[in-house]
């Protein structure tokens, strides 16, 4: 017997091999892919929104591992061309991007020390933290 995958829900392991026994989660061995479905295509473009920001991640912190912009500049991944990543640098180096960072940073940051549903703090010290910027 096959070892059983691991996680939740129930497309994993025993439940999964319960539910297509039954007949209720029908398994089929060929995909097709017709672009004129709308369904279809929400489905490649939420994969391919999510594979952007994926890369655009890692190229910012990629970036933003190096001592100085130039230093980044000089230092393109071997998976980018240069103009591409001239374009990023570029982006990343606005005051605009700059800025919008760190609005999300604090964003973040009440985001996850607010208890969930409502503006109470984990902490008074992590509401004091908030308070000063």
């Amino acid at each position: 017997m096959a070892p059983r995958k691991k996680g939740r829900g129930k497309a994993t392991g025993a439940m999964l091999e319960k539910l297509q026994k039954k007949g209720q989660i029908a398994v089929q061995g060929d995909f097709e892919l017709d672009w004129h479905r709308h369904e279809d295509q929400a489905c490649i473009k939420a994969r391919m929104a999510y594979s952007f920001r994926s890369i655009k991640f890692h190229l910012h912190k990629l970036y933003k591992s190096y001592a100085t912009k130039e230093e980044a500049r000089a230092h393109p991944p071997e998976e980018v061309a240069m103009p591409i990543w001239e374009k990023c640098c570029d982006l990343w180096e606005t005051e605009a991007y700059k800025i919008e960072e760190d609005k999300n940073m604090i964003e973040f940051y009440k985001r996850t020390r607010t208890r969930a549903n409502s503006s109470w703090w984990v902490t008074p010290a992590c509401e004091e933290l908030y308070c000063i910027d």
